[in-house]
């Protein structure tokens, strides 16, 4: 099949991927079940999707260290495991849609994704860079390592978790909306020596209509896979991060009616598959910001909507 005809699927195949990366994010394996009684089911019309559950995904608790990394059997097996998921949706002209979970998924989706397209754009929608390796890291988790390895930067089986290596060529990769301050100086020094487009979230937020999405996309090849980790948005307004106990979570992030715009801007660009992640429901307890969360994959998913 051509990619342009799979990237007209109008059937949503829900996954959950309750992928907890380390200790220290306990509460995003949460995420998926918290979503779907947020109203994620009742926004999209009957027939437009399925839900396909869960993936039955261990958490490991304490955290395992190996050298500088954290949890690494753990989270190869979880992509693996997503990778199958995801390309079975894929296969059958369904859209994929995975609710992590935390960023470390995002290989083993992506992977999925590889198996039945040969090539795909990616569409890194992330307040974080998420481009250390097992010798730059500083916290030794891998959601901070899932975009260097699905590019091919590091080591381990990680990156080689997809039937190709590196699963997304460089140039194949535009990243959005990450914010200077998150961003480490080896971060920094290995972006601006790789392919990856950057666009900040400080020049992304100067244009009200996102009309750098354009620029963003447009040397991308179709369709496009497309992560959003809900970090870009500020947490003063999206306080239900994983993470924030930590104070990984710099301001300037975009306001919610900012992430509005934005996600209606994704719902006009030819999108095949998609995860979102970092929420964490242990700090949402009138699940307010889930009920936001449904909102905002309402308006990138208009096609499924009742």
């Amino acid at each position: 099949m051509s990619q342009y005809e799979r990237s007209s699927a109008r059937r949503i195949a829900i996954i959950g991927a309750p992928l907890c990366d380390g200790e220290r994010e306990l509460g995003v394996e949460k995420a998926p079940s918290v979503i779907r009684e947020a109203g994620l089911l009742n926004a999209f019309r009957s027939g437009s999707f399925r839900d396909l559950g869960d993936i039955p995904l261990e958490t490991s608790i304490p955290d395992i260290v190996s050298g500088k990394v954290r949890n690494t059997k753990l989270v190869v097996d979880a992509c693996r495991r997503i990778r199958r998921t995801v390309a079975d949706a894929a296969r059958d002209r369904d859209f994929p849609l995975v609710i992590g979970g935390d960023c470390s998924l995002f290989p083993g989706s992506l992977a999925g994704m590889i198996d039945v397209y040969d090539r795909i754009g990616v569409l890194y929608v992330d307040g974080d860079a998420d481009f250390h390796t097992p010798e730059t890291t500083i916290s030794g988790y891998y959601s901070g390592m899932s975009l260097a390895a699905a590019v091919g930067t590091g080591d381990g089986d990680l990156v080689r978790i997809g039937k190709s290596f590196p699963l997304v060529r460089e140039e194949d990769v535009s990243a959005v909306g990450v914010r200077m301050s998150n961003v480490d100086p080896s971060e920094l020094e290995a972006l601006r020596a790789s392919r990856v487009r950057l666009f900040w979230n400080e020049a992304l937020k100067k244009d009200d209509n996102f009309a750098g999405l354009k620029d963003a996309v447009k040397h991308l090849p179709k369709p496009l896979y497309l992560h959003f980790d809900l970090d870009v948005i500020d947490a003063a307004e999206m306080p239900a991060l994983a993470g924030m106990s930590a104070g990984v979570h710099h301001s300037g992030g975009l306001s919610l009616k900012e992430a509005s715009s934005l996600c209606e801007a994704l719902a006009a660009l030819p999108l095949a598959g998609m995860d979102i992640t970092l929420y964490d429901p242990n700090l949402d307890t009138n699940r307010s910001h889930a009920k936001r969360i449904v909102e905002l994959l309402a308006k990138i998913l208009p096609f499924a909507v009742g």
